[in-house]
C-alpha cells in the first residue's frame, strides 16, 4: 500500500522509554532517513504496543517493515542465555518484534 505520494509505506519499529514520567515511542532518525532518502520510500514510526495493534493488519497496510537496532537488544533469555548486569532491555519492543517478524516472511513483506 502507498501513501498519497504514490511512495511504499514502510513501518519502522520503535523503542519504548521513560520520557520524564510518562513512556514514549521513537526510532532514530538514521532509520527514518534510511527509509526516505536512501530506499525512495515512507516511513511510519510503529510503537511497540503488540497488545494493541493487530500485526496482521498492519501487514496488510504496509510495504516494508525495518526493524531497528538499538541499545537494548532482544533480551538473551529468547534465545537461551543470559543477559549481563547493567544491559538495557526493551521488552515491548522485543514482544513486538519477535511476533512481527515471523508474521512479515509469512507474508513475504
Amino acid at each position: 500500500m502507498s501513501n498519497k505520494a504514490g511512495l511504499p509505506l514502510v513501518a519502522v519499529t520503535a523503542d519504548r522509554a521513560l520520557n520524564g514520567v510518562h513512556h514514549s515511542h521513537s526510532a532514530g532518525e538514521k532509520y527514518l532517513t534510511a527509509v526516505s532518502v536512501g530506499a525512495g520510500c515512507s516511513p511510519m514510526i510503529l510503537p511497540a504496543l503488540e497488545d494493541e495493534i493487530s500485526i496482521v493488519s498492519l501487514l496488510e497496510r504496509v510495504d516494508g517493515v525495518l526493524l531497528t537496532g538499538g541499545y537494548s537488544n532482544i533480551e538473551p533469555h529468547h534465545y537461551g542465555a543470559i543477559s549481563r548486569a547493567g544491559t538495557l532491555h526493551d521488552r515491548a519492543r522485543d514482544t513486538l518484534a519477535l511476533a512481527l517478524i515471523p508474521a512479515a516472511i509469512k507474508r513475504g513483506i
